[in-house]
């Protein structure tokens, strides 16, 4: 059995990957993606501009791009607000299960090399340790006083030393 080949023109992508949805209550935000149904509030229907401009953050994405990027590119393009994680949710909601191939599509890489992550995390993890060992040092030098007063024997005499 082959698997069917992708859509090629939005209507395609609109009516295979973004299915229409209802809602319960007829106010509050609607996913992203999609718009209320001018006729009916309570079904959702996909917004085929919001659509066109992910479905292009979708190949950006899978050309090798990181997801923060795309979300920067998403933004300056369409002055829409989108964060990373939306993003991808979008993507393995809307993109993913139709993914024939496998795709470039990566987190944000590290800035330094494992070797140097490593000796980073040695000198902190040194650093917190002679910082504990300052303040269990500074906790013994210091002697405790006591600030109550004295208290005489008698209940109902209150005296404090002058020692």
């Amino acid at each position: 059995m082959t698997k069917p080949l992708p859509p090629k023109t939005l209507e395609e992508k609109l009516e295979t990957r973004w299915p229409t949805k209802t809602r319960k209550i007829a106010y509050g935000k609607p996913p992203t993606g999609y718009m209320p149904n001018p006729e009916n509030p309570l079904e959702l229907i996909p917004d085929p501009v919001k659509v066109e401009w992910l479905e292009k953050a979708f190949d950006y994405m899978e050309a090798g791009n990181t997801i923060r990027e795309t979300c920067e590119w998403f933004n300056q393009k369409t002055k829409m607000t989108i964060v990373h994680q939306t993003l991808n949710n979008c993507y393995d909601k809307h993109r993913r299960p139709f993914t024939f191939k496998a795709t470039d599509k990566k987190k944000a890489t590290h800035k330094h090399s494992k070797d140097t992550r490593k000796i980073i995390a040695e000198k902190t993890r040194a650093r917190h340790a002679l910082n504990r060992a300052k303040k269990i040092e500074e906790a013994v030098a210091v002697p405790r006083v006591s600030t109550t007063p004295a208290v005489v024997s008698h209940p109902m005499i209150w005296v404090t030393s002058s020692a």
